[in-house]
């Protein structure tokens, strides 16, 4: 059974995100709508260590609306359940700390089920700022204890105050100087392409595999067709999201159980041979390049929301005692699966930089652009492959010219007539 139209959070989630920025901006939202379901979800009964909460990246040239859709949604999600937005915080505010009078600053975390960072690479800073920034990051995302050991917290103290601190969920060791605490916030964070030096330690630390990431690269005609219009934010579609939202977060499920492995096997197998089918598109691509555990955790995470989401509409958002999982999940995520893949297949966090080709010289990046381009068999001019290389980098003719004639030596191009070339049979 499908979702009722008239409570379907979705349609106004997409109505909000379509008229951010058109059908990318639809389908960003309906993403956030997704993630904001899997943190209302409680823990796993049968795997407690698995966290059901989304989190989710956006990723793409600057100035396209990434912050005006991370903030735009966030008015949709209710006060109560705690949001906040850490953009400009610092180190010390996120780990909690005393001030100049000793007074006890909270950590920015406690409390918040929601964290939006509108521009990663500015929130992060540099050098050894970034490095201690990132490592905190990646222990809130997986919500495990934060632990920081300060001198200054070594400090007389009221008597109440480790108490009052300790109902929040904070602990504060005042003899010993140590305050922890465990954070469950999914979070929500834009950022365009980073610096080489950022985007290393970023994926040397497994940060970007805590995240389903929504990249895109924007075509010329898309640019252009998006410089034409006035886009004005749907209102009524944030106020009726609001509504929906405020209803989904008083529904609450008894018994949550992770999907057997055979209902999502035809998934995981799909999965398996979108990853397959891109190795044969990028010969210097491996499957380990493409297909992780953390993907497959990333499926189950918006299959069990998606389950939530449509069990609780179609109840009345009434209270569940064990969410069934049903066919219409399955076809939900079997059509979302490429999405789960397009940040290992074709990264864009940084300038020139794919699985295989980090380091690549721009001749051996515009073959693989040629081979790409040519896959399906079809014959196309020079004047069509300089089109689509140039359209893709920055690279001088002459390179890819001889591009063309290494590719065709080396038996990968043939030269079918004079100036035309498909993929060698």
């Amino acid at each position: 059974m499908g979702i009722i139209e008239t409570d379907n959070p979705l349609i106004y989630a997409r109505r909000l995100g379509k008229s951010v920025f058109g059908a990318i901006g639809a389908a960003v939202t309906e993403t956030l709508e997704i993630c904001y379901c899997s943190r209302l979800l409680p823990d796993f009964l049968d795997n407690p260590y698995f966290r059901p909460n989304q989190n989710a990246l956006l990723l793409w040239a600057p100035s396209f609306y990434k912050s005006t859709l991370l903030l735009a949604f966030s008015k949709t999600i209710p006060a109560n359940l705690g949001i906040t937005d850490i953009s400009s915080q610092t180190l010390e505010t996120l780990y909690g700390s005393l001030d100049k009078e000793g007074n006890f600053i909270e950590p920015a975390l406690v409390g918040k089920s929601f964290v939006i960072v509108t521009e990663l690479s500015a929130f992060l800073g540099s050098g050894l700022i970034m490095r201690n920034m990132v490592n905190l990051l990646n222990v809130a995302l997986e919500g495990q204890p934060i632990t920081r050991r300060l001198l200054k917290l070594v400090q007389p103290y009221k008597a109440n105050i480790v108490s009052e601190l300790s109902k929040k969920g904070i602990l504060w060791n005042p003899k010993e100087g140590t305050i922890s605490y465990i954070p469950r916030a999914s979070f929500i964070v834009g950022t365009r392409p980073l610096p080489n030096k950022i985007f290393t330690y970023l994926k040397s630390s497994g940060f970007f595999s805590r995240f389903l990431i929504e990249q895109y690269e924007f075509t010329d005609e898309e640019l252009i067709e998006d410089f034409y219009v006035i886009r004005r934010i749907d209102k009524e579609a944030i106020e009726k999201l609001k509504e929906i939202n405020l209803r989904l977060s008083q529904v609450s499920v008894s018994k949550l159980v992770t999907p057997s492995a055979t209902m999502l096997d035809d998934a995981f197998s799909n999965l398996e041979q979108l990853a397959r089918n891109a190795m044969i598109d990028n010969r210097y691509l491996r499957l380990s390049d493409v297909l992780n555990p953390r993907i497959k955790d990333n499926v189950i995470r918006h299959f069990v929301s998606y389950a939530f989401l449509r069990s609780a509409v179609n109840s009345g958002f009434r209270h569940l005692d064990e969410i069934q999982y049903s066919q219409e999940d399955f076809n939900y995520i079997i059509k979302k699966l490429p999405k789960f893949l397009e940040s290992t297949i074709n990264p864009l966090f940084v300038e020139d930089l794919s699985p295989r080709l980090a380091k690549a010289r721009p001749k051996k990046r515009a073959k693989e652009i040629m081979l790409t381009f040519l896959h399906d068999g079809r014959e196309r001019s020079r004047k069509e492959i300089l089109a689509h290389v140039l359209s893709k980098m920055r690279i001088s003719t002459a390179t890819i010219d001889n591009s063309l004639k290494e590719l065709t030596h080396d038996g990968l191009l043939e030269q079918v007539r004079h100036g035309f070339y498909r993929i060698a049979s």
